[in-house]
C-alpha cells in the first residue's frame, strides 16, 4: 500500500510539473550521448551544463567520460531531480533550477527542450558565448554551425551552435 501511495504521488508530481512547465521529462536517444562526445574535445575538463536534465542520462554519461569536467544538471521537475540526486556521479552538480531564471556559465551546453524553451535559452546564452548542442529543436533565428542526425528510423536533428 505504501509503494502504491508513493507511485501515485510521484506520477502526480510529474503530471503537475509537465502541465506547469509545458514539457515532460524525456530521456534523449542513446545515440545522442555518442554524438555529443564527438563535439567535446578529447580530455575536456571545462564546464558542461545540461539545461533541463530530466533523469540525468546525458549528464552522467558526460561526467563518466570526462571525469575532470564539471557537469551542471539543471532540472525543475521534482521526481527526476530527486532521481538524479540519488544516482549522479561525483562531478555532477545537480540543481533544482528553472533555466528561465538564468543559466550558469559553461563552455558547452546541452538541451532537449521545446520550441518556447529554446527562445529562453537563446536569450540567456546569445551574449555569453560557448557551444550549444540541442536535440530536436533549433535555436530561433540562429544558423547552426553543424547538424547531425540521430536515430535509425526517424532521423532527429542534433544542432551544434558556436555562440560568440
Amino acid at each position: 500500500m505504501t509503494l502504491l501511495f508513493l507511485l501515485v504521488i510521484a506520477a502526480g508530481s510529474i503530471i503537475y510539473s509537465t502541465l506547469r512547465l509545458g514539457i515532460s521529462p524525456m530521456p534523449s536517444h542513446p545515440q545522442v550521448q555518442k554524438e555529443i562526445k564527438k563535439v567535446l574535445p578529447n580530455g575536456f575538463s571545462g564546464t558542461f551544463v545540461e539545461i533541463g536534465a530530466g533523469w540525468g542520462g546525458i549528464a552522467n554519461s558526460i561526467a563518466k567520460t570526462y571525469p575532470e569536467a564539471t557537469v551542471i544538471a539543471l532540472e525543475r521537475s521534482v521526481v527526476p531531480f530527486l532521481f538524479m540526486k540519488l544516482r549522479s556521479r561525483k562531478n555532477v552538480d545537480v540543481r533544482f533550477h528553472d533555466y528561465r531564471q538564468g543559466i550558469p556559465p559553461g563552455a558547452y551546453y546541452y538541451t532537449y527542450l521545446f520550441p518556447r524553451g529554446m527562445s529562453d535559452v537563446k536569450k540567456h546564452l546569445s551574449k555569453r558565448g560557448g557551444t550549444v548542442i540541442s536535440y530536436a529543436f533549433a535555436l530561433p533565428f540562429i544558423s547552426p554551425h553543424h547538424v547531425m542526425y540521430v536515430g535509425s528510423f526517424i532521423k532527429t536533428p542534433l544542432y551544434v551552435y558556436r555562440l560568440e
